[in-house]
């Protein structure tokens, strides 16, 4: 929420820092951020990203997509790699970084009723598989292992699979649903201009322009999907954080004051 300079280098920066929190505190700034994968070489001098003093850099990808396009980071920052959909390898938030032979046909192969359902069983697979959940439990470690110092968190876009990252945090934290929805939302305008060659090429391939957007933006549907799953297999978030996540009292109650003012 809180603003940032625009970086010629790192699309989709944003930070979490400035929500309105459950009790009348404030989601705190200056220690979280998202964006998509730092892969330009300018990251190293662009001070919209140097100036965050980032700590970690923590790649949501899989290994093929950070191996084809490794992370370049500014100085003095750590990167720290957890491969979220290692559980699930051909979900549909791998397929803007991984548009190989396999992914095109299937692609080529979709309507929009099953491009829909694709995104919404990537979106049940982020809460529910084992392996997921293991790696949004590591990163949570990873913010608490900072102590405060900046972290920015990211996939290929930042959208899926660094979207349900950001409403963990901010739903762990007592960010409002409806404030965690328009954080989740607000990224759209930046990743349809980063996937915008993607799109042309999904054009090409014989999409409609439906089904090109059903697989490169983010919807309310989504998010929606993703709680659901998690009321439905954690009975709400608090089981889930707990039982889905494996997260103790103790880890929790000092992410809620790491992250809140």
């Amino acid at each position: 929420m809180d603003s940032l300079p625009s970086s010629p280098s790192l699309p989709n920066l944003r930070e979490l820092g400035g929500w309105t929190v459950a009790g009348g505190k404030t989601f705190a700034s200056g220690i979280l951020f998202r964006s998509a994968a730092p892969i330009d070489p300018r990251v190293r001098t662009d001070p919209a990203v140097t100036n965050l003093g980032l700590e970690f850099v923590v790649d949501l990808r899989t290994a093929s997509e950070a191996e084809g396009k490794p992370d370049i980071l500014p100085p003095n920052a750590h990167l720290r790699s957890i491969d979220i959909l290692g559980g699930a390898p051909g979900s549909a938030a791998a397929i803007p970084g991984q548009p190989t032979e396999e992914m095109a046909k299937m692609i080529a192969s979709l309507t929009l009723d099953a491009a829909h359902e694709k995104m919404m069983e990537t979106y049940r697979d982020l809460v529910s598989n084992d392996v997921a959940s293991a790696g949004y439990a590591s990163l949570i470690r990873i913010v608490l292992e900072a102590e405060g110092a900046p972290v920015l968190y990211h996939c290929t876009a930042g959208k899926d699979r660094t979207g349900w990252a950001t409403a963990i945090l901010m739903s762990a934290a007592g960010v409002p649903y409806d404030s965690v929805l328009a954080e989740y939302l607000s990224v759209n305008p930046a990743v349809r201009a980063l996937f915008e060659p993607l799109a042309a090429r999904f054009l090409s391939a014989g999409l409609s322009p439906e089904i090109a957007d059903e697989l490169i933006s983010v919807q309310k549907s989504y998010l929606d999907t993703a709680f659901a799953e998690v009321d439905a297999h954690f009975g709400g978030f608090e089981g889930y954080l707990r039982d889905g996540l494996g997260l103790d009292a103790s880890e929790l109650a000092d992410l809620r004051n790491l992250l809140t003012r």
